[in-house]
């Protein structure tokens, strides 16, 4: 399914390096996999919820497998970025019929 549509910003790799070079901002970034986004999600920008944290946990699993295989990974500066996480998430869901696969799993249970 190719959601390309969802673009925000920039195609970025999802590896180590340019996750540490991450900042620590606000941001709704999304994890893809190739041309499907498979994650949307939202950073606070505090100590220990800002993009670079949040993308971390994903890289080394903390959040679950899904998010893991993530191939790259794009991303807003956004302080409010709750707010259009959950818009985001609304609209793919009303175009798709349902969420990104990974939005729509318990990392826990994954």
């Amino acid at each position: 399914m190719n959601t390309t549509m969802f673009n925000i910003g920039e195609r970025i790799p999802f590896n180590t390096s340019t996750v540490a070079d991450a900042p620590e901002v606000a941001a709704l970034y999304e994890l893809w996999v190739d041309d499907d986004l498979i994650y949307i999600g939202m950073s606070e920008g505090g100590k220990d919820s800002n993009l670079h944290t949040r993308l971390y946990r994903h890289l080394m699993g903390l959040e679950g497998p899904c998010t893991q295989k993530a191939t790259h990974f794009m991303y807003d500066q956004n302080n409010n970025a709750r707010d259009v996480e959950n818009i985001m998430i609304d609209l793919y869901e009303g175009h798709f019929g349902k969420k990104p696969e990974c939005n729509d799993v318990d990392p826990i249970a994954d």
